[in-house]
């Protein structure tokens, strides 16, 4: 079910086993070859069955230093503006490996929304014996057993910034999860310095990657640099090991060589692309290669990849190790014309970001609102697949920002424990604030009109714009009505009209009484912006098995 250049729609992909039956059922029956068709009988399809059994992969390093260097300095990836290729007929990303539908689905309940992705109660109470752990990178951190002999991977807020990172990740966290996309449980946790055991043999990672021994007195340096508490105790959030194995992060372009189900290029998938609506709004400017992971699930042989994001600690206003930086969602680390143009004007130029003003909380860092752009935020360094993103990619996202209520966003707020009352309903204000700017911005690049069904001889829908507060009202959307050709994707136009202000379009009599199995199209149109809409005949009602938006 890939995409082809003769078809309007992507489709997601045919299982390997599929693939197969349907190679052999073209040697006997060509002529009946569904996928000759526009819309199959399965059209709009939700699973992307990409969890077929392959062989165990093989673990994979991203050097941070050359993933920085060939996405700024090298055009990697295929950059040329065509549709998603992983979505269904409506526009929608399927559940795969990648993405599994949540707030997208359906109403999430504050209680759903905090819990996120954890099944359980973090770290037992009693003794954490370190296994392991590193000193290079943003937040070094150990590697711990429970008294349970459950392993999780520590992290700890700096000195100057009591809560900020651990809260950022706890929270973010939390979105990502309800956005529909894989992350590791997280768990805030409070422990004495003393409950930490260290066995003979336990190493850690320094600064070249290499192992050296993990001793005592090199624990007791580390934490005694981290925030801790009035009583002694330090605060830090324990995320569980992913089950499987880690067989190293992912790229944003191409594809993994070694996971035949890994179809689809990378930049090209609505999830990543969309990514970045959703990285602008929490500021996750370190939404980087090396904050992915991908793990083979299930015995070698048998398994499958499924991929994850992970490490939130520089997202909402922290930057992991201080207070987040004026720059990052700004500016990326290395951009030629604001490089030259302050080096050539002796720092006399400076860009209009170096003046922009946070409140005093060092609980949550700097994040603001009022100078925010949803279009113009920046990450680290380029994306390939933030790139390649268009306008449907950015309105999908978008529409999945604005069903956080603003009850939601204050109720997973509470997940981050910020003691500081005053600065957490700052973050959630300006949360809200920064949601609403991307919903203004984005939603008018394209038709905000969605929520689409038939109901008594009407095509019936919404306006975003409105239903969001952004415009008053509705406007007049002129329709046309074509016939249209399930094998050759040719239109006949068979009348015109206009929809009521209150989402109503009624269907011409040899739509709505269609024979079976026939299509339609309508086509709504308002100022520069169209949408069309691809209905079905099916036993007397008209089913909608496609959305395409111009």
């Amino acid at each position: 079910m890939h995409s082809s250049s003769s078809t309007m729609f992507s489709r997601t992909p045919w299982s390997i086993q599929s693939m197969l039956v349907l190679a052999f059922v073209f040697l006997w029956y060509p002529a009946s070859l569904e996928s000759a068709q526009v819309f199959r009988s399965d059209d709009p399809v939700s699973i992307d069955r990409d969890n077929l059994p392959v062989s165990m992969v093989v673990r994979r390093k991203i050097n941070d230093y050359d993933d920085f260097l060939e996405n700024t300095f090298f055009k990697v990836g295929e950059r040329k503006k065509q549709r998603a290729v992983n979505i269904n007929t409506l526009g929608e990303v399927p559940n795969s490996s990648w993405f599994t539908n949540r707030i997208g689905a359906g109403v999430i309940s504050p209680e759903q929304l905090v819990q996120g992705a954890n099944r359980g109660e973090g770290p037992a109470p009693g003794k954490l014996t370190v296994i392991g752990g590193k000193t290079q990178g943003v937040t070094p951190g150990f590697t711990i057993k429970d008294s349970l002999g459950d392993t999780y991977f520590l992290k700890f807020d700096p000195a100057t910034n009591p809560q900020m990172a651990t809260s950022a990740e706890m929270i973010s966290s939390k979105f990502f999860d309800a956005l529909g996309y894989n992350v590791p449980e997280y768990y805030l946790i409070n422990f004495n310095p003393s409950d930490l055991e260290i066995p003979p043999g336990a190493t850690i990672r320094n600064e070249l990657d290499d192992r050296i021994p993990l001793t005592k007195k090199f624990v007791d340096k580390l934490v005694s640099k981290v925030a801790h508490n009035e009583d002694g105790s330090i605060r830090a959030i324990a995320s569980k090991l992913i089950p499987g194995s880690n067989v190293g992060p992912f790229k944003f372009y191409s594809t993994r060589g070694d996971d035949p189900n890994d179809i689809f290029p990378h930049e090209h998938r609505r999830e990543l692309r969309g990514y970045y609506i959703f990285c602008s709004w929490l500021n996750h400017d370190d939404s980087r290669s090396v904050n992915t992971a991908d793990f083979y699930v299930g015995s070698n042989g048998q398994g499958s990849v499924k991929h994850y994001l992970i490490d939130f600690g520089s997202t909402l206003g922290s930057g992991s190790l201080t207070a987040q930086k004026l720059r990052p969602g700004n500016e990326n680390i290395f951009e030629a014309r604001p490089t030259f143009a302050r080096m050539f004007s002796f720092g006399i130029w400076l860009p209009s970001w170096v003046s922009v003003g946070f409140p005093d909380f060092p609980t949550i860092g700097r994040i603001e609102a009022d100078f925010f752009q949803p279009d113009r935020w920046k990450p680290e360094y380029p994306n390939p697949a933030f790139q390649n993103m268009d306008a449907e990619d950015a309105f999908w996202a978008t529409r999945l920002v604005l069903m956080f209520r603003d009850q939601d966003i204050r109720s997973m707020a509470t997940a981050g424990r910020i003691s500081n009352k005053v600065a957490e309903e700052y973050l959630v204000s300006t949360l809200i604030k920064r949601r609403d700017k991307v919903g203004n911005y984005w939603l008018r690049q394209v038709s905000p009109l969605d929520g689409f069904r038939v109901v008594d001889g009407e095509l019936m829908f919404e306006d975003l714009l409105v239903k969001y507060g952004f415009d008053k009202e509705m406007r007049q959307y002129n329709a046309s009505f074509a016939s249209f050709d399930n094998k050759t994707g040719a239109k006949a136009n068979v009348g015109t009209g206009s929809a009521n202000r209150q989402g109503r379009l009624p269907l011409p009599a040899m739509i709505a009484t269609a024979a079976e199995n026939s299509f339609h199209v309508v086509t709504l149109t308002a100022d520069s912006h169209a949408v069309d809409v691809f209905l079905k005949s099916v036993s007397g009602t008209q089913r909608i098995v496609g959305i395409q938006r111009k």
